[in-house]
């Protein structure tokens, strides 16, 4: 099927992508993932470590972006070579970096499930093909130019405000708040009745 760049593999594959997406939503409103150490405790099924199955689950995040990259044509412009930058420094921080500040707390049992990896392989796989295709050979708009374009200019601005400045840490910070009360929420209610 072709709809959106014109490659059949691309397009079909981004069809797939939107299905699973919608299944991934629906699926969202009856239960939890279970992975680490509040969500991965009950369930059933072979579990691992949470810092080895977060490895695990976002090792595609490295492997598959590079990898469909380098057979792109535009591979070694420099607007492609830039966002391969990016994407490698940001999945290194996830992959490698993320695991090694995890605190776990020792003799803790395992509590990253399976079918979590394995959702997490299909999803950033899905995610690093698509974009490494996109970025390397199927999008056009990748020349000089990009780097003057306003999109460009006010993207790189909101990444360097809401990512690498404090103002990214108090929005994480109140994000951890939230979500502490939320759970507190979930388990008072879950032990009251």
């Amino acid at each position: 099927m072709q709809w959106y760049t014109g490659n059949v593999f691309y397009d079909t594959l981004l069809i797939v992508g939107f299905i699973y997406t919608a299944l991934i939503l629906v699926s969202s409103f009856f239960g939890t993932a279970q992975y680490g150490g509040r969500f991965g405790a009950r369930g059933k099924g072979m579990k691992l470590g949470s810092k080895l199955g977060w490895v695990v689950m976002e090792s595609p995040g490295l492997l598959v972006f590079p990898l469909v990259y380098v057979a792109g044509s535009n591979a070694l412009e420099p607007v492609p070579l830039f966002f391969l930058c990016i994407w490698m420094i940001h999945y290194t921080n996830r992959a490698l970096v993320t695991p090694l500040l995890m605190r776990v707390q020792p003799g803790a049992q395992s509590s990253f499930a399976l079918n979590v990896v394995f959702a997490g392989w299909f999803t950033l796989s899905l995610h690093g093909y698509f974009n490494a295709a996109y970025i390397s050979e199927l999008g056009d708009q990748y020349t000089i130019g990009w780097f003057s374009d306003p999109r460009f200019i006010v993207g790189l601005a909101f990444h360097s405000i809401f990512t690498q400045t404090p103002f990214c840490a108090i929005c994480a910070r109140c994000i951890q708040i939230q979500t502490s009360l939320a759970i507190k929420y979930r388990m008072a209610a879950y032990s009251n009745g």
